[in-house]
């Protein structure tokens, strides 16, 4: 289900590659290895297979990308828990004012 949404989600810009090199030839390969901060470790090493990355390399391109995987779900998480203190401390303040605000404030 996600490779027929990402594929129709850059049908677009693969058909504007064709337009533009059409001596060349693209496929395209989605790399949906997880799911809402999840990451499936079968997943991902059958696609680095696809892509024939040399095999000492796998475990560490694994753990940068479990790494920023967890990195980018601990940002939401904190911004989550952090959103209701922004609303008591900036209510009122709009757009770039509030970005602004929260520069100076911290």
């Amino acid at each position: 289900m996600k490779d027929a949404e990402a594929n129709e989600q850059h049908k677009s810009i693969i058909s504007a590659l064709k337009a533009a090199a059409p001596e060349w030839e693209f496929e395209q390969m989605n790399f949906v290895v997880g799911n809402r901060g999840s990451v499936v470790e079968s997943d991902f090493y059958t696609k680095l297979k696809k892509l024939d990355i040399q095999e000492g390399t796998k475990d560490k391109f694994f753990g940068d990308h479990v790494t920023q995987v967890c990195e980018a779900h601990n940002r939401v998480i904190v911004s989550f828990l952090l959103a209701p203190w922004y609303e008591a401390n900036y209510r009122g303040i709009k757009g770039e004012n509030w970005a602004q605000c929260a520069r100076v404030r911290r």
